[in-house]
């Protein structure tokens, strides 16, 4: 390249004189690397990853990365119909990946597609293979499915946009860095998190749920915890607290509670739920539904309501205090003298629930039975006290003559049942 300067002529003495100076002040020759260029390649059939025709071009075989399909600098998309399968060991580098909807995105076993750019995925991404999403600052999105049976790695601070609905079929990991799930996403596989999770969305999993690094759930987000036994939630630093939040454990078996505090906790499904040592209080609501089971192992405080729609709830020897409303659908047995059962709010027992006050030493205010309802007195041991208004519109079977301490009114609008009588 050259430059040249050239000075204007000047007039000295009144009379016009050329400088007759030409500056040719640099010569210089720049050698330049071409510049790489971020391409977008969009699939045109169903083909391989690596073969340039699947992109639109002519090359069909020993094709060139980055020319004739995607390479380091470029993203790709998987157009509707088409099914693009990578295969190339140990696997290929894009920046961004989208899967349209119909689309399908194959990566085969032993081979690990890189994306260090945004993932969109509208369609299917899937096979045997490994995706590792490394980019910083970058985005997931859509509402496709991931079936892949190998490892899904997430590094990196990433968001989780609200519109997202992802599910992945094998184990996920997130190895550094902080995750925003601000959408729904269900995990069958282990979700292993070493850096840090921030839920404000849905999160279902459905093995173990584990690692040495944060979970926190933000602000009515919801877990649903499905691994066996004390693999559900055995993330190592753990905020279910400071946020109104729900963490449910969902398992159709048996499972063990993380040992930390909750906003809102429900035990749904089935099996039987051991949650022995957990901090108390519940600082929200605590629901128990289908046919799970929960034995308390502890003394333990609700703040928020009682919910049993279905299961059966026992007491055991231990406190046990409700300070918002009680409703059951279903069992809730007080059994064990030792620690008195407290009811603050309204207890109310639907048609087929059943109130037990068995053995347990309980103090009530209001209670309502309603048809079909039922309050169970079967033992003279604890005391029973009702400080409010106890009213039978269901059925109230004694089967043992125990003394009831009534300070309110009684309501009899129902049937009694049992061979005993109690005395109020």
């Amino acid at each position: 390249m050259s430059v040249h300067i050239i000075l204007p002529h000047y007039r000295a003495g009144g009379r016009a004189r050329s400088t007759g100076v030409f500056f040719a002040l640099v010569s210089a020759l720049f050698v330049l690397s071409p510049p790489a260029f971020a391409a977008l390649f969009t699939s045109v059939q169903t083909g391989t990853f690596n073969i340039g025709t699947t992109w639109g071009g002519a090359c069909a075989a020993a094709c060139t990365q980055g020319v004739d399909y995607p390479g380091t600098n470029d993203s790709l998309v998987i157009a509707n119909g088409h099914v693009v399968t990578v295969t190339a060991t140990p696997g290929q580098s894009v920046i961004g990946v989208t899967v349209n909807f119909g689309g399908t995105l194959t990566i085969n076993n032993g081979v690990t597609l890189t994306a260090t750019g945004n993932y969109v995925n509208e369609g299917t991404n899937g096979g045997a293979g490994a995706l590792m999403l490394t980019g910083n600052g970058t985005t997931l999105e859509g509402t496709g499915s991931n079936t892949l049976t190998g490892l899904t790695t997430l590094t990196n601070n990433k968001t989780i946009v609200s519109t997202a609905t992802l599910s992945f079929s094998g184990a996920m990991t997130i190895s550094a860095g902080t995750i925003t799930q601000n959408g729904t996403v269900s995990v069958t596989g282990t979700l292993t998190v070493t850096g840090t999770m921030n839920n404000n969305g849905t999160v279902t999993t459905a093995g173990t749920l584990t690692g040495g690094g944060s979970w926190t759930q933000g602000a009515n987000s919801t877990l649903n915890a499905g691994g066996a036994t004390t693999n559900a939630m055995a993330v190592t630093t753990v905020d279910f607290a400071s946020n109104a939040n729900l963490v449910n454990y969902n398992r159709a078996n048996t499972q063990t509670c993380k040992n930390t505090q909750y906003d809102h906790l429900s035990f749904s499904n089935s099996g039987a739920k051991t949650c022995t040592t957990f901090t108390s209080p519940v600082l929200g609501d605590f629901t128990l539904s289908g046919s799970a089971s929960w034995t308390l192992g502890s003394s333990v405080t609700i703040n928020g309501d009682l919910l049993i729609p279905g299961g059966t709830l026992t007491t055991g020897a231990f406190a046990f205090w409700v300070t918002g409303t009680t409703a059951l659908t279903s069992t809730m047995t007080l059994t064990n003298a030792t620690g008195t059962k407290t009811f603050n709010g309204t207890v109310t027992v639907a048609n087929g629930g059943v109130l037990n006050t068995n053995t347990g030493t309980s103090i009530f205010n209001d209670v309502q039975v309603n048809s079909g309802g039922s309050l169970r007195m079967p033992s003279t041991t604890g005391a029973k006290t009702f400080n409010g208004t106890l009213t039978i519109d269901g059925d109230m079977n004694v089967t043992a003559a125990e003394t009831v301490n009534l300070n309110g009114n009684l309501v009899l609008n129902g049937t009694t049942s049992g061979a005993s009588i109690t005395t109020f």
